[in-house]
């Protein structure tokens, strides 16, 4: 008589975590059931160790940071979510959180954030983009408008002039109100150069002097919008130049040749009054002459607000042709039709800060019939 017993052990993957296979009569071999390793605590982390071919049931960390759960025997970490947040963690001033879970939220103890104040300014001497983390950075120096401020100190030093351009911005939202200022001492407000606020902040200088100097810059505590809890710096070094030399009417520049040229409004002043303008604000004039009538076709490209008069007589706001201001989402062409032969002057006006740069292109076309 012939007896036939079912072999388990022909099935086997030697594999431990998934578990025992078994010999079915019918169906062959079949996969075991996966080792849980549940050991029905919730204050451990059950693992199947393949290597080991045994369970760990771990006191529960799930963050990985070395401090367990609050709420499990032994464990003092009052957030178990985030990394940055244990009894073995040093509290950090500003960020209005229990970091080192004893109970006290932004304690005297506790320790300043990388470059928040001037005892640890940010040396940006060499130019580029920087990032700050912000999350625990106090508002120490800027006002950031009506809410609370975040802010941090940054320092560069040049050995000769230069052009320096300055943009502080919260990379997480457009809109977040920012502000940034230049200063000679660092936490002297009276040495102030400049301060500025905006959608990024913007600083523009030709031909900074040479020495030391410290950049304040923040923005309001909301910034980011639950999207990032950073902020960037741009600062970038290039030669020095030249203010323009067309800020008057003796001084238009002649673009009869057809380009498109510069208008950077550095070091410029408030010459000329605009009919549709207001005062204290700088400008630039240009020229072109017409041996016929014709189509004045004026393209302006750059975001900055601009006011723009074209006149018959530069110095003479009554001859004007005619006077339009140029909001940044407008549009940036504008058509001064059936213009007479002669020669005519575009007084061309900024209306925000920083001193921006537009491109101006400014083309005399037949007259439309």
């Amino acid at each position: 008589m012939c007896r036939w017993h079912l072999d388990h052990a022909s099935c086997a993957d030697d594999v431990f975590c998934d578990g025992a296979e078994r010999c079915d009569p019918v169906d062959g071999c079949i996969e075991g059931r996966r080792e849980s390793c549940d050991d029905g605590d919730v204050c451990t982390v059950d693992r199947c160790v393949e290597s080991e071919a045994s369970c760990t049931h771990a006191a529960r960390d799930l963050d990985d940071d070395g401090d367990v759960d609050m709420f499990c025997d032994g464990g003092n970490d009052c957030d178990d979510a985030d990394p940055t947040v244990s009894s073995g963690t040093d509290e950090r001033c500003g960020n209005r959180r229990d970091d080192d879970c004893d109970g006290d939220v932004d304690e005297d103890a506790c320790a300043t954030a990388p470059h928040d104040t001037c005892d640890d300014p940010l040396d940006v001497s060499a130019g580029g983009s920087f990032v700050i983390e912000a999350r625990e950075l106090r508002g120490d120096y800027l006002g950031c408008g009506i809410l609370e401020c975040r802010d941090f100190v940054a320092r560069f030093t040049i050995d000769e002039a230069q052009d320096v351009e300055i943009i502080a911005a919260d990379p997480g939202d457009d809109w977040a109100y920012t502000e940034v200022a230049l200063r000679r001492g660092c936490d002297d407000a009276t040495t102030e150069i400049d301060d500025v606020t905006g959608f990024p902040a913007t600083l523009r200088y030709r031909a900074l002097e040479p020495g030391t100097y410290f950049v304040l810059a923040g923005a309001e505590r909301n910034f980011g919008s639950g999207a990032t809890d950073q902020l960037t710096l741009d600062v970038t070094f290039s030669p020095d130049t030249t203010p323009p030399t067309n800020e008057t009417c003796a001084s238009a520049l002649d673009v009869g040749a057809g380009g498109t040229f510069t208008a950077d409004f550095i070091d410029t002043r408030d010459d000329l009054a605009l009919e549709c303008g207001e005062d204290d604000w700088p400008e630039l004039v240009y020229a072109i002459t017409t041996s016929a009538r014709a189509d004045l076709r004026v393209t302006l490209d750059g975001f900055a607000r601009l006011g723009l008069s074209v006149r018959s007589a530069c110095g003479d706001a009554t001859s004007a042709l005619g006077c339009v201001v140029l909001e940044p989402h407008e549009d940036r062409v504008r058509v001064f039709p059936d213009v007479p032969a002669g020669t005519h002057y575009f007084v061309l006006e900024l209306r925000s800060i920083p001193e921006a740069i537009a491109q101006i292109t400014i083309e005399a076309l037949p007259a439309a019939p």
